[in-house]
Parts: structure tokens; C-alpha cells; sequence
């Protein structure tokens, strides 16, 4: 695994035959929110590890002024085509995790929609740092990390800067490294410089699919604090 990025999410794009094409619940909540306590403003967001897109399709038709970018060349080829063929307005680059390449309190809601979770926890950390910068005051950061009650934590093993390889079990398989969090590291990441929103953990048990796996995820949601 290369700093911030993990060359199996090639494969994992590029063979999607059914890629996905709508938001995520929490998404959905998040944004709808942010628009409702700011009515009349047109909201800028950034998706970090944006993927295909789907996300920010839902935001970019709801009103929301949109820009992600993510590691993938062919995911953001099948973003960038999605909105073009629907006539919606993003920004979407290549890019890696780390050192973000936008200005300073540019954005007033940033998404991670379990791209950070794949990451080490050196380059997640740094890249929440990026983002604190990159938001503007009272700004919100949407998290969502793998928890470690999830079974693919318990069917892995220790790799570096914090993540679990191997993954032989559980619903996390094919996709390389993954840190799992626990509830003191995620309050460990906000300690300072945020306020809390929204500390909710996530989980599902399929009986039919993955030999009853629980997966298990942590949806956080920080406000940027006026003061560090």
C-alpha cells in the first residue's frame, strides 16, 4: 500500500459492472441538513475519495456547488461522464490523500464515505488536518470509518500505520488495507478543533451472505470549531 492509496481500488472500479449510482443515507441526511439551517445559500462541498460520483450526483442536483476528486482515473472518468450526459456542473480531479489541493476555508460540508478508512492512520490523520483548513468556520466533516466490531477486523491481520491486511472474512475483502476504529480513536481524532454533530455506529448482520458477518461503521459528523 502507497501512502494514501491502495492500487487494489484499480481493479475494484475498473471491473464494477453495476457501478453505484445513488447517495448514501448519511449523505443524504448531512446535506438536506446543512441546507435547511442555511437556507438561501448555495453550499460548496467536497467529497474526498469521491469514486464514481454518486454522492456528489445527489448534491449537484439538490443545488450544492460540488468538487471531489479521488485516486482512481477511471472512477472519475465515469463521474465526470455521468454529469456531463446529465448536465450537472463538478470539479473532479486525480488526486491522493494528504495534502489537499484547494484554498482555504473553500468548502462548507465535507464528505468521507469510507475513503479515509482505507488509508493508514498517519495519512487519515493528516488529511483531517487538510480538511479543518480546507472548510470554512462552522464548516462539517462527515467521517465514516469501519468500526472494529466489524467481522473483517477480527479476520485480519496487523499491517502499517494502523490498518489490518489479509482480510480472509467479514464484508471488506478485495479491497487491501483497512484501519478500524475504535469509539477512543475516532474521539481521539476530533479532540481538538471540532464540534460534535452527529457519533453514531452503524451495523448490519447478513445471515444469508458473508457467513452472518457484521459490517460495522462509525458515522461521525464534526463541526469546525472557531478556535483550534
Amino acid at each position: 500500500m502507497s501512502e494514501g492509496f491502495d492500487q487494489e481500488w484499480v481493479a475494484v472500479y475498473e471491473k464494477k459492472a453495476s457501478p453505484m449510482k445513488y447517495p448514501y443515507e448519511v449523505v443524504v441526511r448531512v446535506l438536506m441538513g446543512e441546507k435547511a439551517r442555511k437556507k438561501g445559500k448555495v453550499l460548496r462541498v467536497l467529497e474526498v475519495g469521491c469514486g464514481m460520483g454518486n454522492n456528489l450526483w445527489f448534491a449537484a442536483r439538490e443545488g450544492f456547488d460540488v468538487s471531489g476528486f479521488d485516486a482512481v482515473p477511471s472512477a472519475i472518468e465515469y463521474a465526470v461522464e455521468r454529469f456531463a450526459a446529465e448536465g450537472l456542473a463538478g470539479d473532479f480531479r486525480v488526486g491522493l490523500f494528504g495534502d489537499l489541493p484547494y484554498r482555504d476555508e473553500e468548502f462548507d460540508i465535507v464528505l468521507d464515505c469510507g475513503g479515509l478508512t482505507c488509508t493508514g492512520r498517519s495519512v487519515a490523520e493528516r488529511t483531517i488536518g487538510e480538511i479543518r483548513r480546507c472548510l470554512k468556520p462552522d464548516g462539517v466533516f462527515l467521517f465514516t470509518p469501519f468500526d472494529v466490531s466489524d467481522t473483517s477486523y477480527e479476520s485480519s491481520e496487523s499491517g502499517p500505520d494502523g490498518t489490518r491486511v489479509n482480510i480472509t472474512g467479514g464484508t471488506v475483502r478485495g479491497v487491501g488495507g483497512i484501519a478500524f476504529y475504535s469509539e477512543t480513536d475516532v474521539q481521539t481524532v476530533f479532540s481538538t478543533g471540532w464540534s460534535w454533530q452527529m457519533f453514531e455506529r452503524y451495523a448490519r448482520t447478513d445471515f444469508l451472505n458473508f457467513g452472518g458477518g457484521t459490517r460495522a461503521l462509525w458515522h461521525v459528523v464534526v463541526r469546525k470549531a472557531a478556535q483550534a
